[in-house]
């Protein structure tokens, strides 16, 4: 089961259709919930100096666009990948 489907599951939502009012909650609730497993992650390898708290702030400071980007870049994945393996 995917992210997705499980903040579905959670909500009682039945795994709405793209763009409706009830997958646009799901979305929400997901992004959320991945942003905080991100800034808990990364705040953790920051204080153990694994990683330099500029590139850290840097990241926090241009999150909405990094993670727009990574979800374009994945939905153009995701359709290649569906029409590679159409006939599976």
């Amino acid at each position: 089961m995917t992210g997705r489907q499980h903040a579905a599951k959670r909500i009682g939502q039945p795994g709405k259709s793209a763009g409706s009012p009830d997958s646009r909650v799901v979305d929400l609730l997901f992004t959320a919930s991945a942003r905080e497993g991100i800034v808990r992650i990364i705040k953790q390898f920051a204080g153990r100096k694994l990683i330099d708290g500029r590139i850290v702030n840097l990241l926090f400071e241009n999150f909405d666009e990094i993670s727009s980007r990574v979800a374009g870049k994945q939905a153009v994945v995701k359709e290649f990948h569906e029409n590679r393996f159409a006939f599976l």
